[in-house]
């Protein structure tokens, strides 16, 4: 089974409630079973061209097949080759190239001496230069504007606080397979099942290739709207999430998460994004089989979310 990464979108749902979603790029040689059992796979083809067939060497003038090679040409003794004068050069050995190295090592030195002294000033002066800066700051960045932007970073930091349970009322159904891609539901549902331990969110997983018979073309507007009434069809509380898996074609897939309104509070946009994003990145490993993905995909989710 091939799997790949896409591009991300979403947005805010309804009455407070959270809906995200990813839609894959094209992707391996082949793609997740169908519901028949069969396999979809990728086709390529090659074609062939014949290449012209080389043209016969011209011929020479004689009829051979190559021609002849003229005669090297003769070596004349009549002027015998001049004679290697072993004197100095005219204008001597180099004196005046000579004198313009001397000075072109004199400015060097002197640059030298120049970057170090600049260095050695600034080094003393760096002390003065960083309580300056720092005095600075106090006037322009005031003690309360400064403590309000270091709050603002302690909540970005803050670890999400797990559900309060009387918010989810659970649910026995926590799976619907339209592709018959899981044998062993019970490793899906043991890894859903600490996914809620940890967040307080029950998680609802749906595997198809169309959304309310549409597949590829389907718009995000259309998904929310349809996630939507399944949400308030299933549910009596705002504390679940529903994760689709949406294979329309062979390695073309589209995710999305929709969360109610309670459960938006942990699975905020960061952590939709989260949950996505590592539905994306365990897809290309082809060593997991179908239950061993989605059961990484929650357990992973859940500890990068709540850590």
């Amino acid at each position: 089974m091939g799997r790949g990464g896409g591009a991300a979108g979403g947005k805010p749902g309804r009455e407070g409630r959270g809906f995200s979603s990813h839609r894959s790029s094209a992707g391996g040689s082949s793609g997740r079973k169908t519901s028949s059992g069969g396999s979809m796979g990728s086709l390529s083809s090659h074609r062939k061209s014949s290449a012209p067939r080389n043209p016969s060497p011209p011929r020479g003038s004689w009829g051979s097949s190559a021609p002849r090679n003229p005669p090297p040409p003769r070596r004349s003794w009549d002027s015998p080759p001049p004679r290697r004068s072993w004197g100095p050069p005219p204008g001597g050995y180099g004196g005046q190239r000579a004198g313009r190295g001397c000075c072109g090592n004199f400015f060097l030195i002197v640059f030298l001496l120049a970057v170090i002294l600049a260095a050695f000033f600034a080094s003393l002066r760096s002390e003065k230069v960083q309580n300056f800066v720092r005095d600075l700051e106090q006037v322009i960045v005031p003690d309360d504007n400064r403590r309000a932007e270091d709050n603002g970073k302690a909540e970005k930091q803050t670890a999400r606080e797990k559900l309060a349970a009387e918010k989810c009322l659970r649910t026995e159904q926590v799976i619907q397979d339209d592709l018959h891609w899981l044998s062993d539901t019970d490793t899906v549902k043991q890894a859903m099942e600490e996914f809620y331990e940890k967040t307080g969110v029950q998680p609802y997983l749906y595997i198809c290739d169309r959304l309310n018979g549409k597949g590829e073309e389907i718009t995000d507007e259309e998904a929310e709207s349809y996630l939507e009434e399944k949400y308030n069809a299933m549910y009596q509380d705002e504390g679940h999430m529903i994760f689709v898996f949406m294979e329309y074609a062979a390695s073309e897939y589209i995710t999305y998460l929709y969360t109610g309104t309670e459960a938006s509070v942990i699975i905020d946009d960061d952590a939709r994004e989260v949950f996505l994003t590592n539905a994306d990145t365990y897809y290309t490993d082809s060593s997991l089989s179908d239950e061993a993905y989605f059961a990484r995909v929650f357990r992973e989710s859940a500890k990068q979310i709540m850590k």
